[in-house]
């Protein structure tokens, strides 16, 4: 075994997972964030259970994990849509919301889409969120309480 043996392998498989899977990158309005891989034919509650898995949550913790997509393209305004937990593709969902799903990063870096996650626990002021993708309020957590849910719709 050597060096090159290793890169070698290492490069095969890194284009392997760059052509099977889409990475996304996990925000939370503290500024914490990391990938997470996902298969492109798996479903949405794949990608929550990846997710429960790679941040060693159980399943039925309280509050639930939730992810969020953001559209700030419009000036002046973000949208904000709420990833639910459903058996549609991945792939289909991305390519029916092609708005909410930009490359992060320039070219000729890999693609990575990007997501917003609330587990419940936050270490902001929920005032003010600045990163390369957003600056902006924290419109995750600035939200009116309403019908027992402290999400904006």
């Amino acid at each position: 075994m050597s060096i090159d043996e290793f890169n070698q392998n290492e490069k095969k498989y890194l284009n392997v997972l760059y052509e099977y899977q889409y990475i996304f990158e996990l925000y939370k309005c503290c500024g914490y964030k990391e990938w997470i891989t996902v298969y492109k034919k798996m479903t949405i509650n794949d990608l929550y259970a990846n997710l429960y898995r790679q941040l060693c949550a159980k399943e039925d913790r309280q509050p639930p994990l939730r992810l969020f997509l953001l559209d700030s393209s419009g000036v002046g305004s973000v949208k904000k849509i709420e990833l639910e937990r459903n058996n549609m593709p991945i792939y289909d969902y991305i390519l029916a919301n092609p708005t909410y799903f930009k490359p992060i990063y320039p070219m000729p870096c890999r693609i990575v889409y990007c997501l917003h996650f609330d587990d419940g626990c936050c270490h902001s002021d929920h005032s003010y969120v600045e990163n390369k993708l957003h600056k902006q309020p924290c419109i995750i957590h600035t939200t009116i309480e309403n019908n027992n849910s402290r999400y904006m719709s």
